[in-house]
């Protein structure tokens, strides 16, 4: 084997689906409700505009399993648990959404073992970090693929001569990962996947290294750095 290439390539990915699908948690955005208030009933009735009438939004009122949401939005949005995040006396939104857990999702994380408990909250904060980076765009996969020249013996197909050998170029994806949300994390997994691969075939720890990316935050020439870095720390 001569001329060993890796190949890599980050780009967006669209098919990340919303981090609350599935999960046991609700998540209710007004849109910028011009007033939020609670009923004697228990009921949350919102109004988009003041010459709208009111509209009645049911959730079940159970104590801690629901919590008001804030949003700021300034281009793109940041949603946050009510009171956190950022504040803005223009462009945050107090009470923008409610958030809620079903009762066995909040009955875990709630657990039962003092010594493992959590608090939803720091659950819920996970999670709108998740979302506020599914809304940003923040979601991506990446390639890695090998290229390297084999030396090939036999009869050549173009002049029938026999007993020849000359090389021949092969490609093949090493690995791939998608639905990555954080830029930060989808780094990082390139990096244990490439420390895998520096592992498994040595011979292509010294391999020229090309990298394509799309509107990723990092450039190139910063990502081969982290790369020769982490080559470098054995890792």
């Amino acid at each position: 084997m001569k001329n060993p290439k890796i190949k890599i390539k980050i780009d967006h990915d669209e098919l990340v689906e919303s981090p609350f699908e599935d999960s046991g948690v609700n998540f209710y955005r007004f849109d910028r409700p011009s007033q939020v208030m609670v009923t004697d009933e228990g009921d949350i009735q919102y109004q988009q505009n003041k010459n709208y009438e009111w509209t009645t939004f049911d959730i079940e009122q159970n104590g801690e399993s629901w919590w008001w949401l804030s949003c700021y939005k300034h281009g793109s949005e940041h949603w946050s648990l009510m009171g956190e995040g950022y504040q803005c006396r223009w462009d945050t939104t107090e009470k923008a959404g409610i958030i809620s857990m079903d009762s066995e999702t909040l009955k875990s994380y709630q657990g039962t073992d003092i010594t493992n408990q959590k608090h939803p909250t720091d659950f819920l904060r996970l999670m709108l970090n998740d979302y506020n980076a599914w809304c940003q765009g923040d979601c991506w996969w990446f390639r890695v693929e090998l290229e390297y020249e084999e030396n090939v013996e036999g009869c050549c197909d173009k002049c029938h001569t026999p007993d020849v050998n000359w090389y021949e170029t092969t490609e093949e994806e090493f690995d791939s990962c998608g639905v990555i949300l954080h830029s930060d994390h989808c780094e990082a997994l390139l990096l244990e996947t490439l420390g895998t691969l520096f592992d498994t075939k040595p011979e292509f720890k010294d391999a020229e290294i090309s990298i394509k990316t799309g509107g990723f935050y990092a450039t190139e020439s910063e990502l081969l750095d982290k790369i020769k870095q982490h080559k470098l720390q054995g890792v």
